[in-house]
Protein backbone atom coordinates (compact mmCIF):
# COMPACT_ATOMS: atom_id res chain seq x y z
CA UNK A 1 0.00 0.00 0.00
CA UNK A 2 1.42 3.70 -1.00
CA UNK A 3 2.01 6.17 1.58
CA UNK A 4 -0.49 8.06 2.63
CA UNK A 5 -3.15 6.74 0.30
CA UNK A 6 -5.87 6.05 2.82
CA UNK A 7 -5.36 9.40 4.27
CA UNK A 8 -7.61 12.61 3.46
CA UNK A 9 -11.04 12.91 1.80
CA UNK A 10 -12.37 13.27 -2.12
CA UNK A 11 -14.22 16.15 -2.85
CA UNK A 12 -17.86 15.64 -3.38
CA UNK A 13 -18.53 17.46 -6.69
CA UNK A 14 -19.54 15.22 -8.95
CA UNK A 15 -17.19 15.88 -11.70
CA UNK A 16 -14.25 16.41 -9.26
CA UNK A 17 -13.46 13.90 -6.35
CA UNK A 18 -9.97 15.42 -6.27
CA UNK A 19 -8.33 13.79 -2.93
CA UNK A 20 -7.94 16.40 -0.44
CA UNK A 21 -6.10 15.87 2.58
CA UNK A 22 -6.55 19.09 3.76
CA UNK A 23 -10.53 19.26 2.99
CA UNK A 24 -13.08 22.21 3.56
CA UNK A 25 -16.17 21.55 5.02
CA UNK A 26 -19.19 23.12 4.41
CA UNK A 27 -20.68 25.15 7.34
CA UNK A 28 -24.46 25.18 5.53
CA UNK A 29 -24.47 21.62 3.97
CA UNK A 30 -21.96 19.84 5.64
CA UNK A 31 -20.27 18.80 2.82
CA UNK A 32 -16.32 17.85 2.20
CA UNK A 33 -14.70 19.92 -0.63
CA UNK A 34 -11.49 20.70 -2.30
CA UNK A 35 -10.01 23.98 -2.46
CA UNK A 36 -11.82 24.61 -5.84
CA UNK A 37 -15.44 24.31 -4.41
CA UNK A 38 -15.61 25.44 -1.06
CA UNK A 39 -17.47 28.19 -1.34
CA UNK A 40 -21.23 28.27 -1.40
CA UNK A 41 -21.82 29.10 -4.85
CA UNK A 42 -18.62 26.71 -6.56
CA UNK A 43 -20.71 23.53 -5.31
CA UNK A 44 -23.85 24.96 -5.74
CA UNK A 45 -24.82 24.64 -1.73
CA UNK A 46 -28.52 23.85 -1.60
CA UNK A 47 -28.60 25.69 1.74
CA UNK A 48 -26.90 28.75 1.36
CA UNK A 49 -29.54 30.49 -0.98
CA UNK A 50 -29.67 34.25 -0.66
CA UNK A 51 -26.74 34.43 2.13
CA UNK A 52 -24.75 37.38 1.53
CA UNK A 53 -21.93 38.13 3.67
CA UNK A 54 -21.06 41.77 1.72
CA UNK A 55 -20.29 44.92 3.66
CA UNK A 56 -18.80 48.66 3.14
CA UNK A 57 -16.12 49.95 5.22
CA UNK A 58 -17.16 54.06 6.70
CA UNK A 59 -14.81 56.18 5.89
CA UNK A 60 -15.83 58.43 8.35
CA UNK A 61 -16.66 56.12 11.41
CA UNK A 62 -14.70 52.96 10.00
CA UNK A 63 -17.25 50.96 11.27
CA UNK A 64 -18.85 48.32 8.93
CA UNK A 65 -21.76 48.94 7.32
CA UNK A 66 -24.38 45.10 6.05
CA UNK A 67 -25.54 45.54 2.45
CA UNK A 68 -28.82 44.53 1.62
CA UNK A 69 -28.82 41.85 -1.15
CA UNK A 70 -30.21 43.89 -4.11
CA UNK A 71 -30.16 47.48 -2.73
CA UNK A 72 -28.31 50.01 -3.87
CA UNK A 73 -24.86 50.62 -1.75
CA UNK A 74 -25.84 54.51 -2.25
CA UNK A 75 -29.13 53.68 -0.86
CA UNK A 76 -27.55 51.85 2.42
CA UNK A 77 -24.64 54.85 2.46
CA UNK A 78 -27.26 57.25 2.67
CA UNK A 79 -29.20 55.36 5.79
CA UNK A 80 -25.69 55.05 7.63
CA UNK A 81 -25.22 58.56 7.37
CA UNK A 82 -28.58 59.47 8.53
CA UNK A 83 -28.99 56.97 11.62
CA UNK A 84 -25.76 59.08 13.32
CA UNK A 85 -22.86 58.34 11.15
CA UNK A 86 -20.55 60.05 13.56
CA UNK A 87 -16.68 60.13 12.62
CA UNK A 88 -13.72 58.94 15.02
CA UNK A 89 -12.74 61.88 17.43
CA UNK A 90 -9.58 63.39 17.06
CA UNK A 91 -9.72 62.34 13.12
CA UNK A 92 -10.71 63.93 10.01
CA UNK A 93 -10.84 61.80 6.90
CA UNK A 94 -8.50 62.18 4.55
CA UNK A 95 -6.10 64.10 6.86
CA UNK A 96 -3.11 62.15 8.49
CA UNK A 97 -1.06 63.47 11.23
CA UNK A 98 2.52 64.25 10.46
CA UNK A 99 5.75 65.05 12.14
CA UNK A 100 5.48 68.24 14.38
CA UNK A 101 9.15 69.22 13.39
CA UNK A 102 9.77 71.95 11.34
CA UNK A 103 10.23 70.83 7.59
CA UNK A 104 9.31 67.32 8.57
CA UNK A 105 6.34 66.41 6.18
CA UNK A 106 6.61 62.33 7.73
CA UNK A 107 3.08 60.63 8.28
CA UNK A 108 2.52 59.67 11.84
CA UNK A 109 1.38 56.05 11.75
CA UNK A 110 1.49 53.12 14.70
CA UNK A 111 4.48 51.31 13.16
CA UNK A 112 6.31 54.49 12.22
CA UNK A 113 5.70 56.66 15.34
CA UNK A 114 7.31 57.33 18.64
CA UNK A 115 6.51 59.39 21.37
CA UNK A 116 9.15 60.80 23.67
CA UNK A 117 9.60 59.68 27.14
CA UNK A 118 10.32 63.37 28.32
CA UNK A 119 8.29 65.68 26.71
CA UNK A 120 5.10 63.72 25.21
CA UNK A 121 5.89 64.46 21.61
CA UNK A 122 4.70 61.95 18.83
CA UNK A 123 7.08 62.45 16.16
CA UNK A 124 8.42 60.18 13.02
CA UNK A 125 11.25 57.75 13.65
CA UNK A 126 14.07 60.34 12.62
CA UNK A 127 12.93 62.99 14.68
CA UNK A 128 12.89 60.00 17.89
CA UNK A 129 15.61 61.10 19.50
CA UNK A 130 15.21 64.48 22.12
CA UNK A 131 17.98 66.86 20.58
CA UNK A 132 16.31 66.26 17.01
CA UNK A 133 12.86 67.69 18.17
CA UNK A 134 13.50 70.36 20.54
CA UNK A 135 12.64 68.74 23.36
Amino acid sequence: MAVLSDQGQHCQVALCHQRDFLPFTCDMCKGTFCLDHYRYSSHSCPKAGGIDNRALVCPLCSKGIKMIPGEDPNLTWERHVQDGCAPSPGTSPGKKAKCPVPGCREALTSSGSVTCGRCGLKTCLKHRFEEDHNC
